[in-house]
């Protein structure tokens, strides 16, 4: 490589993020791959690129590692080997870069996960506060949704009203690729909260919409903060709570985890299976979706008498 002195890692960041924004990049992108170099080029400023290895680069990000900021780590390690791909391209080198795998090889955050409500008592005394909670309507009735039909919070967030059959007791769930659609039967309870909710019921509007932001869904974070207040816990639930909590009680009544999950949905296939002997519907589903609602009341009752 002649002239080596032209290919710092200055240099070519400064170059590639010029080739970005020529290419229409996000500003939001643009921001955020310069508040990564402003971690990087203290540190390599003035190195070669060839001399850019795995060890030179841990060295520039370790105190970030110390920190156990591993996000920003592998984020910092994917834009320096951007950086480098950018400048093999550019200048057509035959080269490949030392650090192409290193984002592989850096260990991986330990993440808290979904935490779990915990007892019978604890999910009653949280759907008591629920009901009570003295924020938006939405936000109180997404909530109650969230505990009454167990769907992951993404599929109800981003729901619209062309998904709910509130009469017929259906939420319809978003296709995945060729598999066939599924839906969820819906409890009594959840089919009235429904119909709480005062949205605008065109087909297209969202189920449940922002409160703040005009034409646009709840955020998982609005969620998220109501039951940050209402848990008084450092480490708060989260809308996925009453997904993972449903499991560990229905499995204490005899359900395994997969049969919850096979239970808690329906092919159209499946819907049009001759009824039980029973009932009019075609399996146990109703009869889950309802014994589960009834269930959440009673703690919910259970709860507001031992205050």
């Amino acid at each position: 490589m002649a002239g080596r002195s032209d290919y710092s890692f200055r240099a070519m960041a400064e170059a590639y993020l010029r080739d970005l924004e020529a290419r229409g990049a996000a500003p939001a992108t643009i921001r955020k791959k310069e508040s990564l170099l402003r971690i990087l080029i203290p540190r390599l400023a003035r190195t070669q690129l060839l001399d850019i290895h795995p060890a030179r680069l841990k060295w520039a990000l370790r105190w970030k590692m110390k920190r156990g900021k591993r996000d920003t780590v592998q984020d910092a390690v994917a834009l320096t080997n951007a950086i480098i791909r950018y400048a093999i391209e550019v200048n057509d080198w035959a080269w490949e870069s030392r650090c192409a795998t290193m984002r592989y090889a850096l260990p991986k955050p330990k993440r808290p996960g979904v935490r779990s409500i915990g007892s019978a008592t604890e999910l009653g005394r949280l759907l008591r506060g629920i009901e009570c909670y003295p924020g938006h309507d939405v936000v109180r009735v997404g909530l109650l949704l969230l505990a009454h039909t167990l769907v992951e919070p993404r599929h109800l967030r981003f729901a619209k009203w062309e998904a709910v059959d509130i009469d017929g007791g259906l939420l319809k769930l978003p296709e995945r690729g060729e598999k066939p659609s599924r839906f969820v039967m819906l409890s009594d309870r959840a089919a009235s909260l429904f119909r709480e909710l005062d949205s605008d019921r065109k087909p297209d509007a969202w189920v449940l919409p922002s409160p703040i932001r005009r034409g646009q869904p709840i955020s998982d974070m609005a969620f998220i903060n109501a039951l940050r207040r209402l848990a008084g816990n450092d480490r708060p639930f989260t809308s996925g709570s009453f997904r993972k909590t449903a499991r560990e009680l229905l499995k204490e009544r005899g359900y395994s985890t997969a049969k919850t999950d096979r239970l808690l949905t329906l092919t159209e296939l499946e819907m049009r299976a001759p009824p039980t002997p029973d009932g009019d519907l075609p399996n146990d589903v109703f009869v889950l979706a309802q014994s589960w609602s009834k269930h959440l009341e009673k703690l919910s009752s259970a709860s507001a008498s031992d205050i």
